[in-house]
């Protein structure tokens, strides 16, 4: 079941990022988002247990989609398509036109789920990781 972030979920939801995916947004960036009117966070649960996190903003007619983030025992299981999909529905909702992220090129398995959700590859940032690795920038257009 995915919902929009609650002040509850901050500290879980910061730990995800950190740990899934060296996350560069801290608890006070998150909590920031969740109570800006151009924030859209949302999250996945299992009962009690938050299993992902999805964060980015909506400025105007765009969107970008900052981090994408689910547990390793919850991968495989729907939970990114429905974090993005709930994001994409919150922007509907704000009347946006497009929406962008970046993606390690190596991420072959979160590259198929943005594709299977619309978006198509308008770009390559080169060295926009620390690591060194590119980016494919990506777009989806409202329809």
């Amino acid at each position: 079941m995915s919902r929009p972030a609650r002040s509850t979920d901050l500290e879980a939801l910061s730990a995800l990022f950190i740990n899934s995916i060296g996350g560069k947004h801290d608890l006070s960036g998150i909590s920031a988002q969740v109570d800006s009117s151009q924030g859209v966070v949302i999250v996945t649960v299992e009962g009690e247990h938050l299993t992902g996190g999805i964060l980015g903003q909506c400025t105007g007619a765009e969107a970008e989609i900052y981090d994408v983030a689910v547990r390793p025992e919850s991968r495989r299981s729907g939970h990114g398509a429905e974090l993005v999909s709930a994001f994409l529905r919150a922007c509907i909702e704000r009347n946006v036109e497009q929406v962008f992220l970046e993606v390690r090129t190596s991420n072959k398995a979160a590259r198929a789920l943005y594709t299977q959700q619309g978006f198509v590859d308008v770009g390559n940032r080169k060295g926009y990781y620390p690591d060194g690795e590119d980016a494919l920038v990506l777009r989806w257009d409202a329809q």
